[in-house]
């Protein structure tokens, strides 16, 4: 058997083919988190704006990047956003990340844990249980942090 390494280091030809494959991981990274994501409960549904979805999708993200699979991606692209912490996707995920790495290697797992012990839920909430710190102070100092 070959390794998965060995695999796909075969399969890969160009940095076009890279690219192309390391997104397809990524992809996959993002949508496997889900299947081990708690859903946090009286934070509204998912609906592309509530503090739900920004979790969920902004999770999801994080454990993306923590892996490696957002190297093309660049938080700063993302700090403007109107919605901040909420804004999903890349933006909560690179914030969620910069948590991680910033305070508590194991921030991930204990902030998913928080969507079964913080109710409602809010990020507020989640970050107060986790760092101890509120969300807008860690946003802010966040945002500081990028070039």
């Amino acid at each position: 058997h070959l390794s998965i390494r060995r695999q796909r280091q075969m399969c890969i030809r160009d940095s076009n083919d890279r690219a192309l494959l390391t997104e397809i991981e990524g992809v996959l990274v993002h949508e496997l988190t889900h299947l081990y994501q708690l859903e946090p409960i009286g934070a509204g549904s998912y609906d592309h704006k509530s503090e739900f979805w920004a979790f969920i999708e902004g999770e999801a993200d994080a454990v993306r990047t923590t892996l490696g699979y957002t190297k093309d991606r660049n938080p700063q692209d993302t700090v403007n956003s109107p919605l901040k912490w909420l804004g999903g996707y890349n933006t909560t995920g690179f914030f969620l990340d910069y948590i991680a790495r910033t305070y508590d290697k194991d921030f991930l797992y204990k902030f998913n844990d928080t969507a079964r012990t913080v109710y409602p839920w809010t990020f507020e909430k989640a970050m107060q249980a986790t760092v101890g710190k509120s969300v807008s102070t860690l946003w802010d100092q966040y945002v500081r942090s990028l070039p």
